[in-house]
């Protein structure tokens, strides 16, 4: 990705994807950068938005994800990553479990991302609160957790398996 970015730096879709790569290998920050330049670049559609959005809430900064996770499901409406971001990002409570459900309504057949409307959905412990919660899905709760109190380094050893809460909710390549 590094040469792809030296050979087009004006690329937004490249650097949508070095963010993506910086999220998977658990560097937000530049995660962060990567994102904000390919909105520099492009404006802000939904995928320069979701990803940053992704990156924010990686780096701790809730508000900002959420903010950003409203501006993609504006701009996409309809879009179950968008509402699994913005399920994440807003604290529990009823807007965050009926973003979570939206996001599950979806995209009923992505496995995924119905997890994430899960553990999502219901709170801080949301996956511990129904009795068929997989290992898995209780270590995404507690991820998505850590990430709503803005500790990114307790989401990051939370979702170790998920490769920070499966890229903040949800980011796929």
């Amino acid at each position: 990705l590094a040469q792809a970015r030296a050979a087009a730096p004006r690329d937004s879709g490249i650097l949508r994807d070095l963010a993506q790569a910086y999220l998977a290998a658990g560097d937000a920050r530049a995660a962060n950068e990567a994102a904000q330049q390919a909105m520099e670049i492009a404006g802000e559609d939904a995928a320069n938005l979701l990803m940053a959005g992704r990156a924010a809430l990686a780096d701790g900064r809730g508000a900002e994800a959420e903010a950003l996770a409203r501006r993609a499901a504006a701009l996409r409406p309809g879009d179950a990553q968008a509402q699994a971001l913005l399920a994440v990002s807003l604290p529990s409570g009823a807007e965050a479990t009926k973003a979570a459900q939206a996001a599950a309504d979806f995209a009923p057949q992505d496995a995924e991302l119905q997890a994430v409307a899960r553990a999502s959905g219901a709170g801080r412990t949301a996956a511990l609160d129904y009795p068929a919660a997989t290992p898995a899905e209780q270590l995404l709760a507690a991820c998505i957790a850590a990430l709503r109190a803005g500790d990114a380094a307790a989401a990051a050893a939370a979702g170790a398996g998920w490769s920070l809460c499966h890229l903040a909710a949800v980011g796929k390549p």
